[in-house]
């Protein structure tokens, strides 16, 4: 890549975190995790800042799943809303505590680096939008 904000059809970065689970799915055993996509079709065309799902999905397995003894599960969900690409990256992991919840959030909801660092570069790229 020559940029770290180059453009990748959704396609390709699940590609990219399709490599990476496998490898955590050799890690885990397949009986510990489970990765479940369900992507709208024309969700897989549309154009995702690259590198975007990879640090959310470590987030999930490392903060998620990877204390959990029987392992877990990892949803990937893309769909078309209006004229918006909708992304969810979801595990079944053990959650997030109490003082995690009432911390003031860095824009998805956690305090981590990585997590920070996916949400400034969202705003860098689309702005802040009202909610």
């Amino acid at each position: 890549m020559n940029s770290s904000d180059s453009f990748v059809p959704l396609r390709e970065e699940v590609e990219f975190i399709d490599n990476y689970l496998d490898i955590e799915v050799i890690r885990f055993g397949r009986d510990k995790l489970r990765v479940v996509k369900e992507l709208d079709p024309e969700s897989l065309d549309v154009m995702v800042p690259a590198m975007l799902l990879q640090p959310l999905v470590e987030n999930s397995i490392k903060h998620g799943l990877a204390s959990k003894v029987d392992g877990g599960s990892i949803y990937l969900r893309g769909r078309l809303s209006a004229k918006e690409l909708i992304v969810e990256v979801e595990d079944d992991g053990v959650g997030m505590g109490a003082a995690q919840l009432v911390e003031e959030p860095n824009g998805l909801g956690g305090t981590g680096i990585g997590m920070a660092n996916v949400a400034e570069r969202l705003k860098v790229l689309y702005g802040t939008r009202p909610r």
